[in-house]
């Protein structure tokens, strides 16, 4: 049906099809015939089609990554209506991918993201209000409200950010118990990093009572979420036998994991395993 609409001329469907190639569904996987569907429709003014399109070249799936590319292509896209096109360019404005930074631009397309409803938009809103970073005017009552509302609706990033507000004591409102009961909820949500900074929590005894079996635990989950702190940390327990059995080939590979995808402490923890010093 996607096939016939699309030959018809309705660009939505040919984006639809496209996704049913990338993905296999129905059909075998193509991701050539995928990304000529997605062209076709980007071409003909379907925002979902150039936000199909900007995906692949903003993650390299299937061709080599080009960030400039996806900028444009997701400019375009939020050009159409795509709101979560426009929450993407603003995070090329404000990290500098694609294109050269710019936190107020960042900020502008971050506002009409999350007017349309995009959480993660409206999160991106809420803690730079709060940070008040590169000349971003301050606002801590509508950072905060962005956060809480993004939080209730389930962004588990959101959850995250409000609780670091609450647990570094910054503020004349922060309230470590409450920050505790945000990590809680990033993590049950799933979110990787909200695990590792609730098992931090726990084992510094923040916001509540020191637990390193509980802190051992939600690094555990942390890391099986692919949060490599949470690895690392984990690998730190093991080491120790803080929560969990002392295990230096358990902490090794934890560390070499770590190590793997980037996180440069968890190198140097592991050559100095390898080396045997503490």
């Amino acid at each position: 049906m996607f096939r016939l609409a699309c030959e018809g001329g309705v660009p939505a469907a040919c984006n639809n099809l496209g996704n049913l190639y990338e993905e296999g569904r129905g059909v075998k996987a193509d991701a050539k015939h995928a990304r000529a569907l997605y062209e076709r429709a980007c071409n003909e003014k379907s925002a979902h089609g150039c936000n199909s399109l900007a995906a692949m070249h903003d993650a390299g799936k299937h061709l080599k990554a080009d960030p400039k590319k996806a900028f444009s292509l997701y400019d375009k896209a939020c050009g159409l209506g795509h709101a979560q096109a426009c929450h993407a360019v603003g995070m090329a404005y404000a990290n500098g991918r694609g294109v050269d930074p710019d936190k107020s631009r960042a900020m502008e397309y971050w506002e009409k993201a999350c007017s349309a409803g995009v959480d993660a938009a409206c999160a991106s809103l809420g803690v730079n209000l709060m940070l008040g970073l590169d000349d971003i005017p301050v606002d801590i009552e509508r950072g905060r409200k962005l956060l809480s509302d993004a939080c209730r609706a389930n962004h588990a990033p959101a959850c995250k950010d409000l609780a670091g507000f609450h647990l570094s004591g910054q503020l004349p409102w922060s309230d470590p118990k409450k920050g505790v009961i945000l990590l809680r909820n990033a993590c049950t949500l799933g979110y990787a990093e909200g695990c590792n900074d609730l098992g931090v929590a726990y084992a510094q005894g923040t916001g509540t009572k020191l637990d390193l079996v509980e802190a051992a635990k939600s690094f555990e989950r942390a890391c099986d979420l692919g949060s490599m702190n949470g690895c690392s940390n984990l690998g730190v327990a093991a080491l120790e036998g803080e929560g969990v059995r002392r295990d230096a080939k358990r902490a090794a590979k934890l560390f070499a994991k770590a190590c793997k995808a980037g996180h440069e402490q968890s190198c140097e923890l592991r050559d100095e395993l390898d080396a045997g010093t503490p």
